[in-house]
């Protein structure tokens, strides 16, 4: 009888560490948002992105070029909403035997925008922020992204990658961007080269029209716009999830273990979105 209370004393003095393993909070979990721009599908696959990824992304953002890009009368007019030198004509065929041909002008694309999401561990958010601070750059936020996708494409949890629409990209001016004289930005869709030197009045930058219409441009002199409205580029069904910036999209967001969401609120919260995707898919190439 002695022994026997002797182990249920041992008992009774490990429960208590026991329920507190049992019932003490679960680490919090992270959700890495992030939209990359690329020239090419092949700088895509560069990034570590599979082939079929990024050729997919490239297409959805060509047929929504094709779709929403501005067209313009002039290439002035064109001009003065993205950069010097930078559209392209467009002929139009008649459309009856007493009409003409025309010629539009429209920005060439420079590319397109990828958005992926992916959840990661409290331990690896804590590893990714060593590793900024051993680098000297504690505190940008853009090489902690950096590496925490590293981890992403690296690790067992490429099939867990969510991929939102992808949507063309343009030549934008951006005065805070310092301008690069003796570069050249190729494109890989028209065939040509764009000569940064032939525009002296600031810097430049890729950008999606969603972007560009949050921050405030209508497009007015676009074909578009004369025809449907000057709130033609600010209407939800023009540009439809593009209306999402990359600047609002991308970053790193906390999820406490009380509220964390499943794979499967996560998935569905992507396929709202709609896109050429909105579904995980593996990394392979």
């Amino acid at each position: 009888m002695r022994r026997r209370s002797q182990v249920g004393l041992v008992l009774a003095g490990t429960l208590p560490l026991m329920l507190a393993g049992c019932g003490g909070s679960a680490p919090d979990t992270y959700t890495l948002s992030k939209t990359m721009n690329f020239p090419s599908v092949a700088e895509c696959a560069q990034a570590g992105f599979s082939t079929n990824i990024c050729a997919s992304a490239f297409i959805s953002a060509r047929n929504d070029y094709e779709r929403t890009t501005p067209e313009y009368d002039s290439k002035q007019a064109c001009e003065d909403d993205f950069v010097p030198d930078y559209c392209e004509a467009k002929t139009v065929a008649a459309t009856t035997p007493a009409s003409e041909e025309q010629t539009l002008w429209r920005p060439r694309m420079n590319g397109f925008a990828l958005n992926v999401e992916g959840e990661l561990s409290e331990a690896q958010v804590k590893q990714a922020k060593q590793e900024a601070a051993a680098s000297g750059h504690a505190n940008d936020s853009q090489l902690l992204e950096g590496i925490l996708l590293g981890y992403l494409l690296k690790s067992g949890m490429q099939g867990t990658l969510l991929y939102g629409p992808a949507q063309p990209t343009y030549l934008v001016r951006d005065p805070a961007v310092q301008p690069q004289p003796n570069t050249s930005t190729s494109s890989s869709y028209s065939g040509s080269s764009y000569s940064a030197s032939r525009y002296s009045g600031g810097g430049m930058r890729s950008s999606t029209l969603g972007e560009q219409v949050e921050r405030g441009q209508h497009y007015s002199q676009s074909r578009q716009s004369q025809r449907y409205g000057s709130d033609y580029y600010h209407r939800p069904s023009t540009l439809g999830q593009s209306l999402r910036s990359s600047s609002s999209s991308s970053g790193l967001s906390r999820h406490a273990a009380s509220s964390s969401t499943s794979r499967g609120g996560f998935g569905s919260q992507s396929s709202a979105r709609g896109g050429w995707s909105g579904h995980s898919s593996s990394h392979g190439s």
